[in-house]
Order: C-alpha cells, then sequence, then structure tokens
C-alpha cells in the first residue's frame, strides 16, 4: 500500500492505492474507493475513473494537483506523464492557475500554482515521464519579504537608492512582517555640497530600520 497527500485549491487530499491479486489497484481518495484497472492485466470488475485520453463508463473528474517541495519550487504529486506544459519562463502566474497537466494512475491532474509568483525554469516537456518529488517547475523569488525569512535574520528594503519615501513605507512594511528580525534601509546618497536638510529627508525616514549609508571611504 503507497499513501500520497495532495493539496488542491487550499483542500487537503489523502490517497492510498493497493494492488489486488489480478493486476488491478485500489485508490481511495478522502475515504472513497475506487477498483482502478490497469491495461494489459486481468480486467477489474469496475471501469477506470478517468482516462487521459478518452471517455470512461463512468467518468469522475480528477481534482488538481498541487506540490511544492519548498517555496520556490513545485514537485510531481507521484509518478506519471507529462501530457501538457501550461506556464512558460518568465510568465506571471497568480494563485490556482494550471502549471502543468500530468497522466498518473489514469488519471489527469492539473499542477497548479499555490501562490502568486514568477516562473524561473520549467523543468519538463511534454511526453517525459516523471518520478514521485521531481522538479517541475522553479520560481523566481525575491531575495527580501516574509517567504524568504527562514533563510536569513536580516533583511534589506528593495532597491530603491535615494528614495526615501520608499525607504520609509518598505522599511514599515517590512518590520511589520517580519518580527523579531532586523531590517535594514536601502542605501541612502546624497552630495557632500548638499545641505544638513537635505540629508536628514533621506536620515529621518529610516529610524524605524538600520540605515544602510553609502560613502567614500577616503573621504
Amino acid at each position: 500500500m503507497e499513501d500520497f497527500k495532495f493539496k488542491i485549491a487550499g483542500k487537503n487530499y489523502t490517497t492510498k492505492v493497493v494492488e489486488e491479486e489480478g493486476g488491478s489497484l485500489l485508490v481511495t481518495v478522502n475515504g472513497k474507493t475506487y477498483q482502478v484497472e490497469l491495461p494489459g492485466r486481468t480486467p477489474a470488475p469496475k471501469p477506470v475513473i478517468r482516462p487521459a485520453g478518452g471517455v470512461a463508463a463512468a467518468p469522475v473528474a480528477a481534482p488538481a494537483a498541487a506540490a511544492p517541495a519548498s517555496d520556490t519550487t513545485v514537485v510531481a504529486p507521484l509518478p506519471g506523464t507529462i501530457t501538457k506544459v501550461v506556464a512558460k519562463a518568465g510568465q506571471k502566474v497568480k494563485k490556482g492557475d494550471v502549471l502543468v497537466v500530468m497522466e498518473a494512475m489514469k488519471m489527469a491532474n492539473d499542477i497548479v500554482a499555490e501562490a502568486n509568483g514568477t516562473v524561473k525554469a520549467v523543468s519538463v516537456s511534454e511526453g517525459q515521464s516523471v518520478n514521485q518529488g521531481d522538479v517541475l517547475i522553479e520560481f523566481r523569488q525575491s531575495y527580501i519579504g516574509p517567504v524568504i525569512r527562514k533563510y536569513g535574520n536580516m533583511f534589506r528594503v528593495g532597491d530603491c537608492p535615494a528614495d526615501p519615501i520608499r525607504n520609509r513605507v518598505f522599511g514599515v512594511q517590512l518590520r511589520y512582517l517580519l518580527r523579531g528580525s532586523a531590517v535594514h534601509s536601502d542605501m541612502l546618497m546624497w552630495n557632500y555640497e548638499d545641505t544638513p536638510e537635505s540629508a536628514a529627508k533621506q536620515v529621518i525616514p529610516t529610524l524605524l530600520t538600520v540605515p544602510q549609508i553609502s560613502v567614500l571611504l577616503d573621504k
């Protein structure tokens, strides 16, 4: 017996697969059991759930499956074959968007995004066989923000050099999001000939963060 767990559109699914004598499978999804007949083996009393290439005698729609291995990758939830690749490198996707369609246990499964993001790389192609845990999609992850918090203990406001307003707004946002972690501002820059008032306009908005001051070391 093999157990598989899926999280689909925010709902958890637990699947158990038991191979019977004669070659058929008993597939239990959240307490409901189906008997699945595999090609080339002794026929089972009940038809397949949903063939990916045709119409079943008693079709049941396969649930969409999303299986993120981490915050930046989506992996195959179980062994199967990629039948369609929807996502492209550089594409911005929203939570619930279909990334890849794969056939597994004679069911067509939509692999969906569990969060908004930008696709960094697509690691599979149509017709490719994959094993459980193989990486299908990689997402580009920003180096700041709450998702990446577990990788460090200090975080910087996004690129906004010499922009006191963005430094202040983003600094406050990160302080609220990353409670207990240090947050430092983006670079503060001004000309040595500027007035003290000009310097103060950049320094004051960063007082809720650790200021990052860019200066020439020989001055």
